[in-house]
């Protein structure tokens, strides 16, 4: 629809408790994201590499688009090596043209 409503037309928003405004009536409304492959991805990036007595590696999966690193390094304090690994990931859209949300 692309007209606007008519002189004095009643205008009714979903969940409004009456045409003339007020407030907000509590409506659940389901909705539902429906996207192609090309919508989106879950991004992994590469980590910095540590300086400073720390040893590291990194281990990549290209297929998968994964990368993860792993950092050890020696604590004099405590006689103990720690270890750890580290990943950063999340969603990210590639093509926000190819996804819609559905409600009702």
């Amino acid at each position: 629809m692309s007209n606007s409503p008519a002189s004095g037309a009643v205008v009714t928003v979903l969940g409004a408790t009456s045409a003339a405004g007020g407030t907000l009536a509590t409506t659940v409304s389901p909705q539902s994201l429906v996207y192609t492959k090309d919508f989106g991805v879950l991004a992994s990036a590469d980590l910095v590499m540590p300086e400073g007595g720390a040893n590291g590696s990194r281990i990549a999966d290209p297929e998968w688009g994964i990368s993860i690193r792993w950092v050890r390094q020696y604590q004099i304090g405590t006689d103990q090596n720690d270890s750890r690994f580290d990943i950063l990931i999340g969603p990210a859209v590639l093509q926000a043209r190819c996804a819609v949300v559905v409600e009702g």
